[in-house]
């Protein structure tokens, strides 16, 4: 399985990712790289995102690598999950734009995943009143719930001088798909992210999971938090998130798991975790 190990030495700190079944540790490929001129290993900056701590290097570096398929990002609110998603996501689909000035060089080959991105979210809202039927067609009633995705793609885009959202639109590589309408599907060549999944329950769990052919990659995010499960019919240890890590810990190299610890939004946003 894909672990990571953090050392603390005197000089900073050293992040690994660690194959346990072999028993091998070995540098980030992804995430980080060589600096000869400060003769030091660095974070990677992609598309304008660099990673904030040891915890987000490592999510990163999942993220980023091809062959892990499924990679499961827990953590609170404001930890980076959706962000790390997106740009990693962007990055595969698309490669660093030769007008963004960057710190790092390339790591990847051309652009992987011909059928582009799909965003899922379980559609549980955050509050007992319900807004009642959207108007609009399919992707008209799922966009305020993907609200949260479009806001990162947007942010990735003006960090870059690149409108992202309109690329995927215009080469058909943006699919909104809904949680119900999973059943029968083959999802190929595409990079899938769901968010919120604390909010899903063991049937959409196990819809979700047998939908992914070898072909594609896929980030799950959540907050295990119980004040930020949405959904009345699941808790902290029914829930989808809480189903998918136990059933896919330790299930080898093509799974990554990482908890995220930090709050970076801000000291607001960081004092409404005692709440």
């Amino acid at each position: 399985p894909n672990l990571g190990v953090v050392l603390h030495l005197p000089q900073g700190t050293l992040t690994l990712r660690v194959d346990a079944s072999r028993e091998k540790a070995q540098e980030l490929r992804f995430a980080q790289y060589w600096d000869s001129r400060r003769g030091e290993l660095v974070p990677r900056t992609i598309l304008g995102f660099t990673p904030a701590d040891p915890r987000q290097l490592l999510a990163l570096e999942f993220l980023l690598d091809p062959e892990v398929q499924l990679v499961v990002l827990d953590g609170p609110a404001g930890s980076g999950k959706t962000r790390l998603m997106v740009v990693a996501a962007l990055y595969l689909l698309f490669g660093q734009p030769t007008s963004f000035r960057v710190k790092s060089p390339g790591v990847l080959p051309p652009p992987l995943y011909p059928n582009g991105l799909i965003l899922l979210r379980p559609e549980h809202s955050a509050s007992q009143f319900e807004m009642g039927y959207l108007p609009g067609d399919h992707d008209a009633k799922l966009s305020p719930w993907l609200e949260p995705f479009f806001q990162a793609i947007r942010s990735v885009s003006l960090a870059n001088g690149r409108d992202f959202l309109q690329d995927l639109e215009a080469s058909g590589r943006l699919t909104l798909l809904s949680t119900s309408l999973l059943r029968g599907l083959d999802i190929e060549d595409s990079l899938v992210l769901v968010d919120e999944l604390q909010n899903g329950d063991r049937h959409l769990a196990k819809t979700l999971m047998s939908r992914f052919c070898a072909s594609s990659k896929v980030a799950l995010a959540g907050c295990l938090d119980p004040v930020q499960i949405d959904n009345p019919y699941v808790d902290w240890r029914s829930n989808a998130l809480t189903r998918i890590k136990e059933t896919y810990k330790g299930f080898g190299p093509y799974v990554a798991q990482v908890r995220l610890s930090r709050n970076y939004r801000g000291p607001i946003s960081t004092r409404a975790d005692a709440l």
